[in-house]
């Protein structure tokens, strides 16, 4: 299915992610776009968590895949409903087997969920350890496969196996070319869903795996901490043990949950600050996961509002669970896209696009409109020369605006961002559009109503340089100009 119908010459405006001024008298943003100034390039950053088969109820979600066109995806916490691929432990499930004889790994299942990332032609960032365990510390001593692994030497060796398996052919294995390998994931001293042990521990255990996977490939690049935000304490003491003991440290992850979309592109500001001043200026900085969080996500089980065991919570955990899929986090993923255009990071993973109860479709694999943001988005991304956006009046942080040119100069497109809880009337004017005559400007939503559906189109009067849109609350809209379609 063809989510979004394409122009015959499609132009998408390019993104400068500057907010939008809002009147309290009138509700109405300015913006100015001049298609004759350059403003660099549009950056793919909506790579997400995760593949699009799925085992059980699930559907594969190849096709949604594809029509998002992310760029890169991370494995953590894959087939959420039924996990059975990635981590350590299903590929290599008697650790006391002999770590360098292929018949004592199980690849089977990854090898087929791999296969459907491949294909689509994204980049992957595989996470080596072990997927979360929420309950865990109520069923077992600190949990049943997050503990710290008993021989970290092996551990390691089992992780080059798999390398080997996925990127030079061992054990009938593929020639995948993955680059990123990621050392597990949040390592937060103690916690007992994802990582029992000590700083120390995780730090000795990253330096041994590091080690071992730059004398297989020194090509490779290696990363962590995988922090569960830029402020963890764990995230200091890690850059120091790397930069006092001379460990491989190729790029930087962290996690951001949070209700402001802003936070993203200034939390990579702060990381990349923290990658400079420790010594690894050339070090990439990856948010590994990203997610609107606008409810108490605590240690404490009764005031966790997303995580809650009382079955009198579950329908009011479900309602919000559904929030971060509709229409706010919509707004939301729009505006923080646009915004990271211009901070210093070098890859973005959503968490997720599959069908994990904080992914973007539900579990009967529907998609929220938080997809077809992105949808919108990688929309932007195939015109990838950013136009200039001026903004009148005070910047405020609800409506957001990126514009863009194609290559050929036959297409373009503008993307606003209205995360806000009351609509605006927004007025679009725009300068220097080199398209051929005459020009069709087509506006496409992403609302309450509406999947990245057409709400209007017009042929623009030969000296029409403006358009007046009336956003409704929590919106995102792409403006599209190209062609007249035959429709």
């Amino acid at each position: 299915m063809n989510i979004v119908r394409t122009l015959a010459l499609a132009v998408v405006l390019t993104v400068l992610a500057i907010p939008f001024a809002q009147s309290a008298e009138t509700a109405q943003t300015g913006a100015a776009v001049d298609f004759g100034k350059t403003a660099g390039r549009i950056r793919a950053l909506h790579g997400v968590n995760n593949g699009p088969v799925n085992w059980g109820i699930g559907a594969d979600l190849t096709n949604y895949h594809k029509e998002a066109g992310f760029p890169s995806v991370r494995l953590h916490d894959c087939h959420y409903a039924g996990q059975n691929v990635v981590d350590i432990h299903f590929i290599f499930p008697i650790f006391d087997a002999d770590a360098d004889d292929p018949k004592y790994y199980t690849f089977a299942e990854t090898d087929a969920y791999i296969a459907g990332i491949v294909n689509n032609g994204a980049q992957i960032t595989w996470r080596l350890g072990e997927s979360i365990e929420c309950r865990s510390r109520q069923y077992s001593n600190g949990g049943f496969y997050v503990q710290p692994p008993k021989d970290f030497a092996k551990w390691a060796k089992i992780c080059v196996n798999i390398i080997r398996h996925y990127n030079d052919g061992w054990a009938n294995g593929f020639h995948c070319g993955i680059k990123h390998w990621e050392i597990w994931n949040e390592p937060a001293e103690k916690v007992s869903g994802m990582w029992p042990g000590t700083q120390q521990q995780y730090f000795e255990m990253y330096e041994t795996v590091a080690a071992a996977i730059k004398a297989h490939d020194p090509a490779l690049k290696v990363g962590g901490p995988a922090t569960c935000h830029i402020n963890h304490d764990i995230v200091r003491p890690f850059l120091a043990w790397c930069r006092d003991r001379k460990v491989p440290l190729d790029f930087f992850t962290w996690h951001c949950y949070t209700g402001a979309p802003q936070d993203v592109a200034s939390n990579a500001v702060k990381a990349r600050n923290l990658l400079d001043e420790y010594g690894f200026p050339n070090a990439e900085s990856h948010v590994t996961e990203w997610h609107p969080m606008w409810y108490p996500w605590e240690n404490s089980v009764d005031a966790n509002e997303l995580g809650n065991p009382s079955p009198q919570k579950y329908a009011a955990m479900r309602e919000k669970f559904d929030v971060m899929r509709g229409p706010k986090a919509a707004a939301f993923v729009a505006s923080a896209l646009m915004r990271m255009q211009d901070s210093p990071l070098d890859m973005a993973n959503y968490y997720t696009a599959d069908t994990n109860p904080w992914g973007m479709f539900d579990g009967f694999s529907v998609p929220g409109r938080v997809y077809y943001a992105f949808v919108a988005f990688n929309q932007l991304t195939k015109t990838p020369n950013r136009a200039a956006c001026d903004l009148q009046g005070v910047p405020q942080p609800e409506m957001t605006i990126c514009a863009g040119l194609s290559d050929d100069r036959r297409l373009a497109s503008i993307l606003i961002s209205n995360y806000d809880s009351a609509p605006h009337k927004v007025v679009l004017q725009f300068q220097n559009l080199p398209l051929p005559q005459p020009v069709e400007a087509e506006t496409l939503a992403v609302d309450g109503e509406h999947e990245l559906a057409s709400v209007g189109k017009t042929v623009l009067a030969l000296e029409q340089r403006e358009l007046t849109l009336d956003l409704p609350d929590n919106a995102v809209y792409l403006v599209r100009f190209g062609a007249p379609s035959s429709k």
